[in-house]
């Protein structure tokens, strides 16, 4: 039986433009495989997408980014290790995200909020079989009346060292009405109550080769989004407290051209690295994603940001009045990625500017 989404026919990749490019994987998963991957998504905490590229273009696109973290900045020393940056203009930072299959699941994993476009439409269809709404939560057929949100990358990150040592565990996310650090509660509290809920954001890694024990892949507590009994014992034992629950821990070892789409309310961290050759440098490409609500029967402007919301971000003195009026993203940043377009796509978005700020 072939591997979930194996690749077994040529018209189902893209062609990639040049040898360092990297090629997709673009025949989308089955109804079934979507619903398999939210199940395990929700039961464990994470789940493994498979076949995300096609397995020719993986180990050039590696060798790429390492040369470009390379040949971008010097060589910085911490406690011993290397560790190289990729720089923010690259164009290796997004290309792996461009995927088709990475984002066919994410909104699904993230949320259930899926808003009519009719005001009389109603989920589920009562006809509906499990299956089927699921993949309406993600493919969104000929003929459904069902939204979903939309998502956004929130993190690109390269982290790219040889660092041998173990990270701490730590999770990046909390549950709802739990204080940061606290653990006095959390065998009481066991699996708690049967609703799933949803995280706030996922994060997203992938390698770029074929990972096994010794080169430090990512380690989960799989079910620790749900459990707060489940914690590492070492965690615990910094804490304080005498007894340690026994939690099982899972590698991420999948293949090079699989990713991992986790949880970040799971505790996690980075396994240690034995390299296995002088120089060996450990890759991991880290994305997170968040949803942005919307509603197919707003008329288009809604995805225009309003004057007077757009000239209350673009003054905004604090970190948090830039993100209050106009997401992570600042209005400075915006503008300076802008003008450095080329010159006809640069032109088009003047023209286009200057179109909304002629008066009728």
């Amino acid at each position: 039986m072939p591997h979930l989404g194996a690749q077994t026919n040529q018209e189902t990749t893209s062609s990639p433009t040049n040898s360092s490019t990297l090629g997709f994987v673009n025949a989308p998963y089955s109804p079934d495989e979507l619903a398999q991957l939210l199940r395990d998504f929700r039961t464990n905490g994470y789940c493994i997408l498979p076949d995300v590229f096609t397995i020719p273009t993986v180990a050039p696109f590696r060798r790429r980014v390492l040369a470009a973290a390379t040949a971008a900045s010097p060589t910085q020393q911490n406690a011993g290790s290397v560790r190289l940056q990729l720089p923010s203009s690259a164009p290796e930072l997004i290309e792996p995200i461009r995927a088709p299959r990475i984002r066919s699941m994410l909104a699904a994993a993230l949320t259930p909020e899926i808003s009519p476009s009719q005001p009389t439409d109603v989920y589920p269809k009562p006809q509906a079989t499990p299956v089927e709404r699921t993949a309406d939560l993600h493919h969104h057929p000929a003929g459904s009346n069902f939204h979903r949100p939309f998502v956004q990358v929130f993190e690109t990150s390269f982290v790219i060292n040889d660092s041998h040592a173990a990270e701490n565990w730590h999770r990046d996310r909390y549950n709802e009405g739990e204080e940061r650090g606290e653990l006095s509660g959390f065998a009481a509290s066991g699996a708690g109550d049967d609703i799933y809920h949803h995280p706030a954001s996922v994060h997203l890694a992938m390698y770029f080769q074929d990972m096994e024990e010794a080169l430090a892949p990512t380690q989960i507590v799989p079910g620790s989004h749900r459990d707060m009994s489940l914690y590492p014992t070492t965690v615990v034992a910094a804490k304080g407290h005498q007894q340690a629950s026994q939690c099982p821990i899972k590698s991420f070892v999948i293949r090079a051209q699989d990713c991992v789409v986790w949880d970040q309310r799971c505790w996690h961290r980075r396994a240690p690295f034995s390299p296995r050759f002088a120089g060996d440098m450990r890759l991991l490409a880290i994305y997170g994603f968040n949803t942005i609500q919307q509603y197919p029967h707003w008329p288009a402007t809604e995805m225009e940001m309003p004057l007077a919301l757009a000239h209350a971000w673009a003054n905004a003195e604090s970190p948090e009045d830039a993100a209050y009026w106009g997401g992570k993203w600042t209005a400075r940043s915006i503008l300076a990625a802008l003008v450095q377009l080329p010159p006809g796509k640069l032109e088009r978005i003047k023209a286009e500017l200057a179109q909304l700020t002629t008066p009728d």
